[in-house]
Order: structure tokens, then sequence, then C-alpha cells
């Protein structure tokens, strides 16, 4: 009765080491996919922000370029006038 209490603890004991080494495992598994979506995400949103900078930029020239244009026929008009 006490080998059996004594190989019943031993096994318990190696089972719930076992146990614990693959809840860490699996752990450290789910703390690297979550850090792997978070930069992936990151990456993303990056990508977003930089599309639409580009596009606010572009904008921003294309406006630029036609009031460039007005006012130089603005001034070749004045110039016409004179």
């Amino acid at each position: 009765a006490e080998r059996e209490s004594q190989l019943r603890a031993s096994i318990k004991i190696r089972l719930e080491q076992q146990a614990k080494q693959q809840m860490d495992e699996r752990e450290s598994q789910l703390r690297a996919e979550y850090a792997r979506r978070g930069r992936q995400l990151e990456e993303e949103i990056a990508m977003q922000i930089q599309s639409e900078i580009e596009g606010d930029m572009r904008e921003q020239t294309t406006l630029l370029e036609q009031e460039m244009r007005e006012d130089v026929e603005m001034a070749l008009a004045r110039r016409k006038d004179e």
C-alpha cells in the first residue's frame, strides 16, 4: 500500500509537471501570436495613414498647381491690358 501510494504521488507530480510545461508552452505561443498580430495591425494602420497622407498631398499639390496656373493667367491678362 505504501509503495502504491508513493508511486501514485510520483506519477501525479510528473503529470502535473508535464501539464504545467504544456501550459507554459501554450502561453508562450499565445504571447508570440498576440505580438505578431499587434505588429501586423500596426503595419496595416501605418499603411492606411501613409495612403491618406499621400492622397492629401496629391490633392494639395493639384490645388496649388491650379492656383499657380490661375495666377499666371491673371498676370498675363493684366499684362495684355497694360
